[in-house]
């Protein structure tokens, strides 16, 4: 998710975006919208892996949020996940990925739990 993602949906809705949010019927006549959303909301999720904070929980929110695109894609547009690299293919490793680093984030090491006192 993030910036590769900001292009196609926020600058080029229409190589297929629009198609595959006009595909569920859900929220007829408010594609453009939704597909925008979408693409604020990838790069909102970016920015926040950017920025200094614990992570932990974006996560479970990338995980959450790539399954719920899965599903949406799978509904609208189920010929896809017949494709070569097809979204569930893809998903399902994002989704791992999300889950692992979830699992370990807890071990990692943050500089500002640093027990060393600065030599005077």
């Amino acid at each position: 998710m993030g910036l590769s993602r900001l292009i196609p949906k926020l600058l080029f809705p229409e190589t297929g975006e629009l198609d595959l949010i006009a595909a569920t019927g859900i929220l007829s006549g408010f594609e453009s919208i939704v597909v925008a959303v979408i693409g604020i909301g990838q790069l909102v999720m970016a920015i926040l892996f950017l920025l200094p904070i614990t992570k932990r929980w974006l996560f479970l929110l990338s995980a959450i949020a790539v399954t719920l695109l899965g599903i949406g894609a799978l509904i609208s547009s189920p010929h896809l996940y017949a494709l070569p690299f097809n979204p569930g293919a893809l998903n399902i490793v994002t989704i791992g990925i999300s889950i692992a680093a979830w699992v370990n984030s807890h071990q990692l090491v943050l500089a500002r739990h640093c027990r060393r006192k600065e030599k005077k």
